[in-house]
Protein backbone atom coordinates (compact mmCIF):
# COMPACT_ATOMS: atom_id res chain seq x y z
CA UNK A 1 0.00 0.00 0.00
CA UNK A 2 1.23 3.65 -0.47
CA UNK A 3 2.37 5.77 1.96
CA UNK A 4 -0.77 8.07 1.58
CA UNK A 5 -4.25 6.63 1.80
CA UNK A 6 -8.13 7.15 1.66
CA UNK A 7 -10.43 4.49 2.58
CA UNK A 8 -14.11 4.19 1.50
CA UNK A 9 -15.81 2.27 3.49
CA UNK A 10 -19.66 1.31 3.93
CA UNK A 11 -19.51 3.38 7.25
CA UNK A 12 -18.04 7.11 5.29
CA UNK A 13 -14.95 7.96 3.88
CA UNK A 14 -12.11 8.32 5.86
CA UNK A 15 -9.29 9.92 4.78
CA UNK A 16 -5.45 8.54 6.64
CA UNK A 17 -2.22 10.61 4.81
CA UNK A 18 0.80 8.32 5.33
CA UNK A 19 -1.22 5.22 6.37
CA UNK A 20 0.68 2.14 4.74
CA UNK A 21 -1.36 -1.50 5.23
CA UNK A 22 1.65 -4.42 4.78
CA UNK A 23 0.59 -7.87 5.13
CA UNK A 24 1.83 -10.67 7.17
CA UNK A 25 2.91 -14.55 6.25
CA UNK A 26 -0.04 -15.78 8.37
CA UNK A 27 -2.64 -13.72 6.27
CA UNK A 28 -3.35 -10.55 8.76
CA UNK A 29 -1.93 -7.24 8.14
CA UNK A 30 -0.17 -4.97 9.91
CA UNK A 31 -1.02 -0.88 10.19
CA UNK A 32 2.17 1.19 9.93
CA UNK A 33 2.66 5.48 10.29
CA UNK A 34 5.06 5.44 7.15
CA UNK A 35 6.49 9.23 6.06
CA UNK A 36 8.58 10.19 3.09
CA UNK A 37 11.74 8.52 2.98
CA UNK A 38 13.68 11.65 2.13
CA UNK A 39 12.93 12.94 5.78
CA UNK A 40 14.84 9.98 7.64
CA UNK A 41 17.79 12.14 7.92
CA UNK A 42 16.03 14.14 10.30
CA UNK A 43 14.40 11.37 12.15
CA UNK A 44 10.99 10.32 10.59
CA UNK A 45 10.78 6.57 10.03
CA UNK A 46 7.95 4.28 9.49
CA UNK A 47 7.09 2.96 12.68
CA UNK A 48 4.22 -0.08 13.58
CA UNK A 49 0.85 1.55 15.25
CA UNK A 50 -0.07 0.20 18.60
CA UNK A 51 -2.55 0.74 20.97
CA UNK A 52 -2.07 2.59 24.26
CA UNK A 53 -0.82 -1.29 26.23
CA UNK A 54 1.88 -1.41 23.35
CA UNK A 55 -0.41 -3.99 21.24
CA UNK A 56 0.32 -4.08 17.96
CA UNK A 57 -3.35 -2.48 16.62
CA UNK A 58 -5.45 -4.82 14.26
CA UNK A 59 -8.37 -2.62 13.54
CA UNK A 60 -7.87 -0.83 10.70
CA UNK A 61 -10.21 1.98 11.56
CA UNK A 62 -8.81 1.96 14.87
CA UNK A 63 -5.37 1.67 12.77
CA UNK A 64 -6.10 4.73 10.65
CA UNK A 65 -7.21 6.83 13.78
CA UNK A 66 -4.14 6.70 15.28
CA UNK A 67 -1.67 7.15 12.19
CA UNK A 68 -3.95 10.41 11.93
CA UNK A 69 -2.24 11.76 15.00
CA UNK A 70 1.34 10.70 14.13
CA UNK A 71 0.52 12.45 10.72
CA UNK A 72 -0.87 15.72 12.24
CA UNK A 73 2.39 16.07 13.71
CA UNK A 74 4.58 14.89 10.59
CA UNK A 75 2.44 17.79 8.75
CA UNK A 76 3.03 20.54 11.24
CA UNK A 77 7.24 19.76 10.83
CA UNK A 78 6.75 19.37 7.11
CA UNK A 79 5.33 22.80 6.82
CA UNK A 80 8.03 24.72 8.89
CA UNK A 81 6.99 24.01 12.40
CA UNK A 82 10.54 23.34 14.22
CA UNK A 83 8.12 23.22 17.27
CA UNK A 84 7.48 19.35 16.65
CA UNK A 85 10.00 16.51 15.42
CA UNK A 86 10.17 12.98 15.09
CA UNK A 87 11.27 12.95 18.45
CA UNK A 88 7.41 12.98 19.41
CA UNK A 89 6.26 9.44 18.03
CA UNK A 90 7.66 6.88 19.82
CA UNK A 91 8.49 3.51 18.63
CA UNK A 92 5.34 1.93 19.23
CA UNK A 93 4.03 4.63 16.77
CA UNK A 94 2.54 6.71 20.05
CA UNK A 95 2.57 10.25 20.19
CA UNK A 96 4.39 11.44 22.67
CA UNK A 97 4.88 15.38 23.46
CA UNK A 98 7.79 16.06 25.40
CA UNK A 99 7.70 18.63 28.06
CA UNK A 100 8.66 22.49 27.01
CA UNK A 101 12.02 23.50 28.33
CA UNK A 102 12.31 26.53 30.69
CA UNK A 103 11.82 29.55 29.01
CA UNK A 104 15.08 30.67 30.33
CA UNK A 105 17.20 27.49 28.79
CA UNK A 106 15.11 28.08 25.38
CA UNK A 107 16.76 31.68 25.17
CA UNK A 108 19.57 30.58 26.06
CA UNK A 109 19.82 27.61 23.51
CA UNK A 110 18.40 30.04 20.59
CA UNK A 111 21.36 32.62 21.52
CA UNK A 112 24.07 30.23 21.57
CA UNK A 113 23.30 27.39 18.70
CA UNK A 114 21.26 29.09 16.32
CA UNK A 115 24.21 29.68 14.03
CA UNK A 116 26.80 27.13 13.88
CA UNK A 117 30.36 27.94 12.52
CA UNK A 118 32.66 26.10 10.61
CA UNK A 119 36.13 26.66 9.70
CA UNK A 120 37.21 27.11 6.29
CA UNK A 121 37.92 24.48 4.63
CA UNK A 122 35.64 21.81 6.30
CA UNK A 123 32.24 20.35 4.81
CA UNK A 124 29.91 21.94 7.30
CA UNK A 125 31.93 25.25 5.86
CA UNK A 126 31.80 24.26 2.53
CA UNK A 127 27.50 23.22 2.51
CA UNK A 128 27.02 26.94 4.17
CA UNK A 129 29.00 28.84 0.84
CA UNK A 130 27.12 26.21 -1.69
CA UNK A 131 23.71 27.69 0.08
CA UNK A 132 24.68 30.78 0.22
CA UNK A 133 25.76 31.14 -3.75
CA UNK A 134 24.34 32.71 -6.42
CA UNK A 135 25.67 32.14 -9.71
CA UNK A 136 26.58 34.67 -12.31
CA UNK A 137 27.64 32.24 -15.12
CA UNK A 138 24.51 30.38 -17.70
CA UNK A 139 26.23 27.64 -18.04
CA UNK A 140 28.72 25.12 -15.87
CA UNK A 141 30.51 21.87 -16.43
CA UNK A 142 30.26 19.60 -13.47
CA UNK A 143 31.10 15.91 -13.07
CA UNK A 144 28.87 13.82 -14.10
CA UNK A 145 27.60 16.67 -16.69
CA UNK A 146 29.72 16.93 -19.11
CA UNK A 147 27.46 18.42 -22.01
CA UNK A 148 27.60 21.61 -19.84
CA UNK A 149 23.98 21.86 -18.96
CA UNK A 150 23.02 24.79 -16.39
CA UNK A 151 23.15 23.77 -12.71
CA UNK A 152 20.42 25.88 -10.63
CA UNK A 153 22.45 26.71 -7.49
CA UNK A 154 20.76 26.10 -4.13
CA UNK A 155 18.16 28.89 -4.11
CA UNK A 156 17.16 28.22 -7.33
CA UNK A 157 15.70 24.97 -6.81
CA UNK A 158 11.83 24.34 -6.41
CA UNK A 159 10.37 23.90 -2.81
CA UNK A 160 9.95 20.17 -2.96
CA UNK A 161 13.31 19.58 -4.44
CA UNK A 162 15.24 22.25 -1.88
CA UNK A 163 13.59 19.91 0.94
CA UNK A 164 15.07 16.73 -0.57
CA UNK A 165 18.16 18.65 -0.67
CA UNK A 166 17.48 20.17 3.09
CA UNK A 167 17.77 16.78 4.38
CA UNK A 168 20.56 15.27 2.82
CA UNK A 169 22.66 18.74 3.27
CA UNK A 170 21.71 18.34 7.06
CA UNK A 171 23.17 14.76 7.08
CA UNK A 172 26.37 15.13 5.83
CA UNK A 173 26.48 17.58 7.63
CA UNK A 174 25.64 16.02 10.87
CA UNK A 175 28.34 13.15 9.83
CA UNK A 176 31.20 15.77 8.31
CA UNK A 177 30.45 19.03 8.98
CA UNK A 178 33.62 19.39 11.00
CA UNK A 179 36.03 17.30 9.10
CA UNK A 180 37.87 19.08 6.24
CA UNK A 181 37.13 17.80 3.24
CA UNK A 182 40.76 17.08 2.19
CA UNK A 183 40.80 14.46 5.16
CA UNK A 184 37.52 12.63 4.12
CA UNK A 185 39.53 9.30 2.04
CA UNK A 186 37.22 8.19 -0.61
CA UNK A 187 37.43 4.87 1.45
CA UNK A 188 35.30 6.61 4.03
CA UNK A 189 32.98 8.00 2.10
CA UNK A 190 31.76 4.76 0.06
CA UNK A 191 31.83 3.12 3.49
CA UNK A 192 29.30 5.72 4.53
CA UNK A 193 27.13 5.75 1.34
CA UNK A 194 27.15 2.06 1.71
CA UNK A 195 25.48 2.12 5.21
CA UNK A 196 23.08 4.51 3.86
CA UNK A 197 22.49 2.35 0.54
CA UNK A 198 21.15 -0.49 2.74
CA UNK A 199 19.14 1.22 4.71
CA UNK A 200 17.00 3.51 2.25
CA UNK A 201 18.53 2.54 -1.63
CA UNK A 202 17.50 5.47 -3.26
CA UNK A 203 17.74 8.13 -0.74
CA UNK A 204 21.12 6.71 -0.14
CA UNK A 205 22.10 7.24 -3.82
CA UNK A 206 20.04 10.73 -3.49
CA UNK A 207 22.82 11.79 -0.92
CA UNK A 208 26.18 10.47 -2.74
CA UNK A 209 24.85 12.68 -5.77
CA UNK A 210 24.35 16.02 -4.00
CA UNK A 211 27.66 15.39 -2.04
CA UNK A 212 29.28 15.03 -4.85
CA UNK A 213 27.56 18.32 -6.58
CA UNK A 214 28.17 20.26 -3.52
CA UNK A 215 31.89 19.28 -3.76
CA UNK A 216 31.83 20.33 -7.32
CA UNK A 217 30.58 23.14 -7.95
CA UNK A 218 32.82 25.09 -5.17
CA UNK A 219 35.57 25.57 -8.09
CA UNK A 220 33.15 28.14 -9.21
CA UNK A 221 32.30 29.52 -5.83
CA UNK A 222 35.92 30.12 -4.44
CA UNK A 223 39.65 30.71 -6.46
CA UNK A 224 42.36 28.01 -6.32
CA UNK A 225 44.22 29.43 -2.89
CA UNK A 226 40.63 29.49 -0.84
CA UNK A 227 40.51 26.29 1.69
CA UNK A 228 36.94 25.39 0.38
CA UNK A 229 38.24 25.33 -3.33
CA UNK A 230 37.92 21.41 -4.30
CA UNK A 231 39.75 20.60 -7.49
CA UNK A 232 38.33 18.66 -10.24
CA UNK A 233 39.49 15.00 -9.73
CA UNK A 234 40.08 15.50 -5.74
CA UNK A 235 36.18 15.07 -4.18
CA UNK A 236 36.35 12.02 -2.19
CA UNK A 237 32.66 11.38 -3.53
CA UNK A 238 33.12 11.92 -7.42
CA UNK A 239 33.40 7.86 -7.83
CA UNK A 240 32.42 5.61 -4.83
CA UNK A 241 31.95 2.44 -7.27
CA UNK A 242 28.62 1.58 -5.29
CA UNK A 243 25.74 -0.29 -7.14
CA UNK A 244 22.93 1.47 -8.17
CA UNK A 245 19.11 0.91 -6.61
CA UNK A 246 17.08 -1.58 -9.05
CA UNK A 247 14.42 1.01 -10.68
CA UNK A 248 10.98 -0.82 -11.55
CA UNK A 249 9.38 1.12 -14.60
CA UNK A 250 6.48 -0.39 -13.95
CA UNK A 251 4.34 0.51 -16.86
CA UNK A 252 0.18 0.86 -16.62
CA UNK A 253 -1.64 -1.75 -18.47
CA UNK A 254 -3.99 -0.24 -20.69
CA UNK A 255 -6.92 -1.89 -19.84
CA UNK A 256 -6.81 0.10 -16.05
CA UNK A 257 -6.80 3.86 -17.48
CA UNK A 258 -10.05 4.33 -17.60
CA UNK A 259 -11.28 2.82 -14.59
CA UNK A 260 -9.12 4.60 -12.49
CA UNK A 261 -9.90 8.11 -14.69
CA UNK A 262 -13.57 6.75 -13.58
CA UNK A 263 -12.77 6.42 -10.12
CA UNK A 264 -11.12 9.94 -10.01
CA UNK A 265 -14.24 11.47 -11.36
CA UNK A 266 -16.20 9.88 -9.00
CA UNK A 267 -13.77 10.79 -5.63
CA UNK A 268 -14.30 14.16 -6.81
CA UNK A 269 -10.58 14.84 -8.23
CA UNK A 270 -11.06 15.08 -11.82
CA UNK A 271 -7.97 16.62 -12.13
CA UNK A 272 -6.13 13.65 -11.68
CA UNK A 273 -7.94 12.39 -13.57
CA UNK A 274 -7.47 15.03 -16.71
CA UNK A 275 -3.30 14.44 -15.84
CA UNK A 276 -3.64 10.61 -16.03
CA UNK A 277 -5.49 10.20 -19.56
CA UNK A 278 -3.72 13.18 -21.19
CA UNK A 279 -0.32 11.53 -20.02
CA UNK A 280 -1.23 8.18 -21.24
CA UNK A 281 -1.37 9.59 -24.70
CA UNK A 282 1.16 12.32 -24.60
CA UNK A 283 3.86 10.58 -22.34
CA UNK A 284 5.88 13.42 -20.97
CA UNK A 285 7.47 14.47 -17.63
CA UNK A 286 5.63 15.50 -14.52
CA UNK A 287 7.27 18.96 -14.28
CA UNK A 288 6.49 19.49 -18.28
CA UNK A 289 3.16 18.55 -17.88
CA UNK A 290 1.57 20.75 -14.81
CA UNK A 291 3.64 23.38 -16.30
CA UNK A 292 1.31 23.91 -19.44
CA UNK A 293 -0.62 26.95 -19.62
CA UNK A 294 -4.34 25.85 -20.72
CA UNK A 295 -4.53 28.38 -23.76
CA UNK A 296 -2.34 26.09 -25.70
CA UNK A 297 -4.61 23.51 -25.24
CA UNK A 298 -6.13 24.73 -28.77
CA UNK A 299 -8.42 22.91 -31.13
CA UNK A 300 -7.30 24.29 -34.36
CA UNK A 301 -3.37 24.08 -33.26
CA UNK A 302 -0.99 21.00 -32.18
CA UNK A 303 0.37 21.26 -28.29
CA UNK A 304 3.57 22.61 -27.99
CA UNK A 305 5.29 21.13 -25.16
CA UNK A 306 9.38 22.34 -24.17
CA UNK A 307 11.18 19.59 -22.49
CA UNK A 308 13.02 21.62 -19.79
CA UNK A 309 15.01 18.55 -18.52
CA UNK A 310 16.50 18.02 -22.34
CA UNK A 311 15.43 20.88 -23.89
CA UNK A 312 13.65 19.48 -26.62
CA UNK A 313 10.43 20.58 -28.31
CA UNK A 314 7.70 18.49 -29.05
CA UNK A 315 4.56 19.05 -31.03
CA UNK A 316 1.69 16.98 -30.22
CA UNK A 317 -1.96 17.16 -32.28
CA UNK A 318 -4.08 15.85 -28.98
CA UNK A 319 -7.31 17.44 -30.71
CA UNK A 320 -7.11 14.20 -32.93
CA UNK A 321 -7.73 11.91 -30.35
CA UNK A 322 -11.42 11.29 -29.70
CA UNK A 323 -11.06 10.56 -25.98
CA UNK A 324 -9.12 13.88 -25.57
CA UNK A 325 -11.06 16.32 -27.07
CA UNK A 326 -14.20 14.98 -24.77
CA UNK A 327 -12.25 15.32 -21.68
CA UNK A 328 -10.73 18.84 -22.90
CA UNK A 329 -14.31 20.10 -23.02
CA UNK A 330 -15.24 18.55 -19.94
CA UNK A 331 -12.43 20.71 -18.15
CA UNK A 332 -13.35 23.48 -19.90
CA UNK A 333 -16.54 23.30 -18.11
CA UNK A 334 -15.21 22.53 -14.99
CA UNK A 335 -13.12 25.50 -14.99
CA UNK A 336 -15.74 27.85 -16.11
CA UNK A 337 -18.27 26.86 -13.76
CA UNK A 338 -15.83 26.93 -10.53
CA UNK A 339 -14.17 30.69 -11.98
CA UNK A 340 -10.55 28.85 -11.74
CA UNK A 341 -7.86 31.58 -11.89
CA UNK A 342 -4.91 29.01 -12.41
CA UNK A 343 -3.24 29.82 -16.00
CA UNK A 344 -2.18 26.09 -16.32
CA UNK A 345 -4.22 23.63 -17.49
CA UNK A 346 -4.05 21.22 -15.04
CA UNK A 347 -5.02 22.61 -11.47
CA UNK A 348 -5.69 21.50 -8.18
CA UNK A 349 -9.67 20.36 -7.83
CA UNK A 350 -8.97 21.13 -3.75
CA UNK A 351 -7.55 24.81 -4.03
CA UNK A 352 -7.96 25.79 -7.73
CA UNK A 353 -4.11 26.44 -7.90
CA UNK A 354 -1.64 25.17 -10.41
CA UNK A 355 -0.01 21.48 -9.50
CA UNK A 356 3.20 21.17 -7.56
CA UNK A 357 4.48 18.29 -8.55
CA UNK A 358 4.14 16.65 -4.64
CA UNK A 359 1.13 17.77 -4.30
CA UNK A 360 0.10 15.87 -7.65
CA UNK A 361 1.51 12.76 -6.38
CA UNK A 362 0.00 12.63 -3.06
CA UNK A 363 -3.39 13.66 -4.60
CA UNK A 364 -2.36 10.38 -6.60
CA UNK A 365 -0.78 8.36 -4.03
CA UNK A 366 -4.70 9.56 -2.02
CA UNK A 367 -6.93 8.29 -4.96
CA UNK A 368 -4.82 5.07 -5.25
CA UNK A 369 -5.72 3.59 -2.11
CA UNK A 370 -9.11 4.45 -2.43
CA UNK A 371 -9.29 2.47 -5.48
CA UNK A 372 -6.83 -0.41 -4.14
CA UNK A 373 -9.34 -0.69 -1.34
CA UNK A 374 -12.40 -1.25 -3.63
CA UNK A 375 -9.59 -3.46 -5.88
CA UNK A 376 -9.42 -5.32 -2.48
CA UNK A 377 -13.18 -5.59 -1.33
CA UNK A 378 -14.07 -7.53 -4.13
CA UNK A 379 -11.51 -10.05 -3.42
CA UNK A 380 -11.30 -12.82 -1.00
CA UNK A 381 -7.54 -12.39 -0.84
CA UNK A 382 -7.66 -8.76 0.06
CA UNK A 383 -4.84 -8.16 -2.22
CA UNK A 384 -4.52 -4.78 -4.82
CA UNK A 385 -4.54 -7.35 -8.06
CA UNK A 386 -5.50 -5.98 -11.90
CA UNK A 387 -4.40 -8.18 -14.84
CA UNK A 388 -1.46 -7.67 -17.12
CA UNK A 389 -0.59 -8.05 -20.57
CA UNK A 390 3.12 -8.13 -19.48
CA UNK A 391 5.16 -10.28 -16.70
CA UNK A 392 4.63 -8.23 -13.80
CA UNK A 393 5.55 -11.12 -11.05
CA UNK A 394 3.74 -9.29 -8.23
CA UNK A 395 2.14 -12.15 -7.43
CA UNK A 396 3.12 -16.35 -6.72
CA UNK A 397 -0.48 -17.64 -8.28
CA UNK A 398 -0.84 -15.06 -11.31
CA UNK A 399 2.46 -13.91 -12.59
CA UNK A 400 0.78 -12.17 -15.24
CA UNK A 401 -1.05 -9.61 -12.73
CA UNK A 402 0.18 -6.23 -11.40
CA UNK A 403 -0.03 -4.66 -7.91
CA UNK A 404 -1.56 -1.42 -8.23
CA UNK A 405 -0.43 0.04 -5.49
CA UNK A 406 2.92 0.24 -6.93
CA UNK A 407 1.96 2.08 -10.14
CA UNK A 408 3.09 5.42 -9.83
CA UNK A 409 2.43 8.31 -11.62
CA UNK A 410 6.02 9.05 -13.03
CA UNK A 411 5.77 5.89 -14.94
CA UNK A 412 2.92 7.13 -16.95
CA UNK A 413 5.62 8.32 -19.50
CA UNK A 414 6.75 4.59 -20.04
CA UNK A 415 3.32 4.01 -20.42
CA UNK A 416 3.10 5.41 -23.29
CA UNK A 417 5.76 4.37 -24.91
CA UNK A 418 4.73 1.16 -24.55
CA UNK A 419 0.62 1.51 -25.28
CA UNK A 420 2.39 2.82 -28.86
CA UNK A 421 4.73 0.26 -29.33
CA UNK A 422 1.89 -2.60 -29.06
CA UNK A 423 0.36 -0.34 -32.02
CA UNK A 424 3.64 -1.54 -33.62
CA UNK A 425 4.49 2.09 -33.96
CA UNK A 426 7.93 2.76 -34.98
CA UNK A 427 10.66 3.92 -32.45
CA UNK A 428 10.95 7.49 -34.79
CA UNK A 429 7.18 7.67 -34.41
CA UNK A 430 7.24 6.90 -30.44
CA UNK A 431 10.53 9.79 -30.12
CA UNK A 432 7.87 12.32 -32.34
CA UNK A 433 5.45 11.98 -29.63
CA UNK A 434 7.84 11.37 -26.23
CA UNK A 435 10.35 13.41 -27.15
CA UNK A 436 13.04 10.05 -26.06
CA UNK A 437 16.10 9.30 -27.82
CA UNK A 438 15.28 6.39 -29.93
CA UNK A 439 18.17 4.46 -27.50
CA UNK A 440 15.72 5.23 -24.17
CA UNK A 441 12.87 3.94 -26.03
CA UNK A 442 14.61 0.55 -26.96
CA UNK A 443 16.06 0.72 -23.08
CA UNK A 444 12.20 1.23 -21.81
CA UNK A 445 10.70 -1.89 -24.39
CA UNK A 446 13.91 -4.34 -23.85
CA UNK A 447 14.47 -3.52 -20.70
CA UNK A 448 11.26 -3.31 -18.97
CA UNK A 449 8.31 -4.30 -21.11
CA UNK A 450 8.68 -6.22 -24.56
CA UNK A 451 10.73 -9.42 -22.00
CA UNK A 452 7.86 -9.45 -20.40
CA UNK A 453 5.47 -9.43 -22.94
CA UNK A 454 4.14 -12.19 -25.13
CA UNK A 455 3.32 -10.16 -27.94
CA UNK A 456 6.72 -9.76 -29.70
CA UNK A 457 6.86 -13.50 -29.54
CA UNK A 458 3.64 -14.22 -30.75
CA UNK A 459 4.47 -12.08 -33.49
CA UNK A 460 7.88 -14.19 -34.38
CA UNK A 461 5.84 -17.10 -34.35
CA UNK A 462 2.78 -16.17 -36.27
CA UNK A 463 5.38 -15.41 -39.30
CA UNK A 464 7.32 -18.62 -38.79
CA UNK A 465 4.02 -20.47 -39.23
CA UNK A 466 2.88 -18.23 -41.90
CA UNK A 467 6.32 -19.12 -43.88
CA UNK A 468 5.49 -22.59 -42.66
CA UNK A 469 2.36 -23.16 -44.48
CA UNK A 470 0.98 -22.94 -41.10
CA UNK A 471 -1.71 -20.67 -39.77
CA UNK A 472 -0.84 -17.20 -38.59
Amino acid sequence: MPAAARHFASMGKIEVPYFNIRPNKDGTRRFLFQPKSTDRAAGWKAVRLHDAHHVPIADEIQAAEACRKCADIYKRWREGDRSVSAAWIDAWGLVREPPPAPASKKRKHQATHAVRYFAPGTLGAVIADYKAWKPAMRVIETEGNRRGKRRKAYGELEANTRRTYDACLDLLEAAWGDRPWRAISAHEARKWIMLLIDEAPYFGHYVMRVARLVLAMTRFIHPEDHPGHVPLGANPFRELAVPSPESEILPWPGSLIHPYVAFCDAAGKPGVGDYVLFNSWLGQRINDMIALPADRFSLTRPLWVGQHKTGADVVLPWSMVPELQARHAQAVERRAARAVRATTFFYDDRTGRPWAPDELSRAHADLRSGFGFLLMAGRLDRTTRWPADFLAKHFEDDPFAVDFSRLELRTLRATAVTLLADKDVSLRGIAAVTGHSRNTIEQILSRHYRKRTARQAGAAFAKRLASEGGQS
